[in-house]
């Protein structure tokens, strides 16, 4: 059997005692290890995690919640390693985010910040990381972990993956993402150990759990930054001498934006200047690609790869090149060709899955989630829901390009790569059902909003009432604006405010003299 030992080998195991790993900041000192110190580090953390967890009944599951650190991988395979299952938990959850998720896993303990209160044992994972030496009494590998998503109105899900479906996927994903040629020329002038990826994403998601197993098993140096600032990681790119980063697409627009504030002119020759010529290959976590960014990388020739996928998929189904062709002359729905060796088709209108076409896409394959957690137990995902996963993502297959349409459900995918669910965040603000004869969640500009309308009694107070609210969400969650409008708000053909219709009153309307007066809920409810 596959377990998890499979994954920490893959990544950590195939390399000399003294190559170097991980590099990063203590202070301002900067420290490196090796991977004979990282492998004695996993085993010590396990020795520690293992007398906190004397008297849990193996195979339990426990939550990790920390913000991504050079350690963070040790806390996760020290527990793997004593026989615990582990699950992915938000570092910025909030208190009913973690009761939720806690009765969802039927957790035993959740290794968590020092100092924070859970509805179980608190294992602090800066006392775990502390330890020095020590090796666990007992190893005996676990072969299942899990990504929790949303969770903070009452609906998180734990997406499951065993070990050997993990194990499949990354090696799968590592070799396409090595074997494409623009990573190729992205690094035609370096050497492996000159390959360096600076760690950005929080660990927790999928892509951001995926990046050391795909890059740091290939035998790239994971290098973190100071801290998660934008002047810290375009400090390091330029001075740590990075080749590749991955992040979201908000990510990316604010560190572009320093090199064009700072160098001026934007040209090939001037970003190699200021972030140096190593610096060539970049990844995307996200679905349609903006047309800004894509003139922007075809203006400075530079390798970047925009990945198309959810949780459940590993995080990719389909991988284009911004600097491809394809994606400079095509349209900004070019989402590019099949990742991670899914078979794809998308749902015809008469419900059949065709492999060509325009519909919701749907795969099949090995490298899909295996199920889900409910009450502390395992749930098939095939024996619940079939072979094929359905994405909910419209799109078109013509050929071996795929383009993406647009949604099939009420989800916002944000340009900070968060999944919002508007039922959940038309639940977070009720308080509007008594005060607003109609309103609704949409997305605008990459961002979630409200939209509200009829007549409003002491708007003012209310939009205060609103920023409260806003400012209780976590920070990815919260609305942008609220938008208020004086017209009734379109209906579907069940009488219920037409979400989609909403929006796309929203993008006609902006810039325009209309009838919506825009509040800045993040700004303390200014009005614009």
């Amino acid at each position: 059997m596959i377990t998890l030992e499979t994954m920490y080998e893959d990544a950590y195991g195939g390399f000399s005692p003294d190559y170097p790993l991980v590099e990063y900041y203590v202070d301002d000192e900067k420290r490196l290890m090796y991977a004979r110190d990282y492998r004695v580090k996993t085993k010590a953390v396990a020795a520690f995690l293992e007398e906190r967890l004397a008297g849990v009944e193996r195979g339990r599951w426990v939550g990790l919640k920390y913000a991504t650190h050079p350690l963070w991988m040790t806390v996760f395979y020290g527990l793997e390693m004593i026989g615990y299952k582990v699950m992915l938990l938000d570092e910025g959850a909030t208190p009913l985010y973690v009761k939720n998720v806690v009765e969802l896993g039927k957790l035993a303990a959740i290794v968590g910040v020092q100092g924070e209160e859970y509805p179980v044992l608190n294992i602090p994972f800066e006392e775990a990381t502390a330890v020095q030496d020590g090796e666990p009494s007992s190893v005996a590998w676990e072969d299942t972990m899990c990504l929790c998503t949303s969770g903070t109105t009452g609906s998180a899900k734990a997406v499951v993956f065993k070990a050997g479906t993990f194990t499949r996927l990354q090696r799968t994903v590592r070799s396409t993402v090595f074997g494409s040629p623009f990573t190729t020329r992205s690094a035609e002038s370096l050497s492996l150990e000159q390959m360096r990826v600076m760690m950005t994403l929080p660990m927790r998601h999928v892509f951001g759990f995926e990046v050391p197993h795909i890059f740091g098993g290939y035998g790239c140096t994971l290098v973190f930054p100071k801290n998660p600032g934008i002047l810290e990681m375009v400090r390091t790119i330029r001075e740590e001498r990075i080749w590749s980063t991955y992040g979201v697409p908000a990510l990316w627009k604010v560190i572009f934006n320093v090199y064009r504030n700072q160098a001026g002119e934007v040209s090939k020759e001037s970003f190699r200047e200021f972030f140096g010529e190593q610096f060539r290959h970049g990844l995307i976590g996200g679905a349609k690609v903006d047309e800004e960014l894509r003139a922007f990388i075809a203006s400075i020739d530079f390798n970047m790869g925009n990945a198309y996928g959810s949780t459940e998929t590993g995080g990719c189904i389909t991988l284009g090149f911004l600097n491809d062709v394809r994606s400079i002359e095509g349209p900004a729905s070019y989402s590019g060709q099949l990742f991670n060796a899914h078979r794809p088709g998308v749902i015809a209108e008469d419900g059949s899955w065709q492999p060509q076409g325009i519909g919701e896409l749907a795969v099949t394959g090995k490298n899909i989630a295996d199920g889900f957690v409910d009450a502390g137990e395992f749930v098939s995902r095939q024996e619940t829901a079939g072979e094929l996963y359905h994405t909910g993502d419209i799109f078109q297959i013509e050929g071996e390009d795929f383009y993406y349409l647009g949604r099939v459900d009420n989800m916002i995918l944000t340009d900070a790569g968060e999944n919002i669910y508007v039922e959940e965040l038309e639940e977070d603000f009720a308080i509007l059902r008594d005060r607003a004869e109609q309103y609704c969640a949409v997305g605008f500009e990459g961002r979630p909003a409200l939209v509200l309308a009829g007549a409003l009694s002491e708007v003012d107070e209310l939009i205060e009432e609103l920023c409260a609210v806003n400012g209780a969400l976590p920070h990815y969650k919260r609305v942008e604006a609220a938008f208020v409008s004086a017209s009734p708000l379109p209906l579907t053909s069940k009488k219920e405010v037409d979400r989609k219709a909403v929006a796309a009153l929203l993008a006609a309307a902006e810039g325009a003299d209309t009838a919506f007066e825009r509040y800045g809920l993040r700004k303390g409810g200014a009005r614009a």
